[in-house]
């Protein structure tokens, strides 16, 4: 009974040895096994990672590529909006240079026209009227101011009538004491003067009636016509003039251009001292031959 349990045990360590030593080569196996799958594992991973050195350096290389290129094109930008910068600065710059001249021209003859119109009030101070109509006709406007201009106007637009003013007086003068030629003189000069105005066909009557007696009739035919178109010529103006027409034409023996404007006045103005006039005046030239 000993025996058999003995040889039992026996074999059944002989079996665990069996089993074991099975296990062991089994281990063995795997073990081996895991080792190839680790140095093939290893070995790829080595791979990986040569290429993703090798994929990081040209990604490297490449995002420097892109990084330089970027910084050349964004300074080559730079440097053309730079260039159109100051093109820019400049072109203004020799604008504003421009106007600065044109402004100091304009300060200069504004302030030369000043000293201009400031020599006027001079004269307009003394009186000098002939002086100043001179200075205001040399004088720029351009620089002036229009306060400053319509009062150089205002001021020759005065003298200048009481000059012509002074120069029909000067004229009635001489017609009084027969100085016809004088008188033509100064009545030529009060119109120059002033062409228009309250007293300028009265004016023209009187050059038209000294030109008339200084024997030069076709002249005073010629205002006495340019009076008669006048629209501003008064009833009394025009039956003088017509009167004074008709004594040109009487005196130049030209008997019916007299007798018409004889007959004018007589007819047109009946109430007027020249109908009176004319009436017996055109008995006289009804006997003319």
């Amino acid at each position: 009974m000993a025996e058999s349990d003995v040889d039992l045990e026996i074999r059944e360590i002989k079996r665990e040895i069996i089993e074991s030593r099975g296990l062991v080569i089994r281990t063995n196996n795997l073990t081996s096994t895991l080792g190839s799958d680790i140095k093939s594992i290893a070995k790829r991973q080595a791979s990986y990672e040569r290429k993703l050195t090798m994929n990081s350096a040209v990604a490297y290389v490449l995002t420097i590529a892109v990084v330089i290129t970027g910084s050349a094109v964004a300074m080559d930008q730079v440097r053309r909006r730079e260039a159109v910068q100051r093109e820019a600065i400049e072109h203004e710059n020799s604008r504003l240079q421009g106007e600065l001249k044109a402004v100091q021209k304009t300060g200069a003859s504004r302030q030369s026209a000043l000293q201009e119109a400031l020599a006027i009030g001079e004269y307009v101070d003394r009186g000098e009227r002939e002086a100043v109509l001179e200075k205001v006709k040399a004088v720029n406007r351009d620089h002036l101011s229009p306060l400053e201009v319509r009062y150089l106007d205002e001021t020759a637009q005065r003298f200048r009538t009481e000059l012509s003013m002074r120069s029909f007086q000067e004229g009635m003068e001489h017609e009084r004491t027969k100085r016809y030629g004088d008188a033509v003189q100064a009545f030529q000069k009060s119109l120059d003067l002033v062409a228009e105005g309250e007293q300028t066909n009265r004016v023209r009557l009187h050059l038209a009636n000294a030109l008339r007696l200084q024997g030069k009739q076709t002249e005073a035919v010629t205002v006495l016509r340019e009076l008669l178109d006048s629209d501003l010529l008064d009833r009394d103006l025009a039956a003088e003039s017509r009167w004074n027409l008709a004594l040109c034409f009487a005196e130049t023996h030209m008997r019916d251009a007299a007798r018409r404007e004889l007959l004018h006045v007589i007819t047109k103005f009946p109430t007027s001292q020249w109908a009176r006039a004319a009436r017996t005046k055109l008995a006289e030239v009804n006997q003319m031959r």
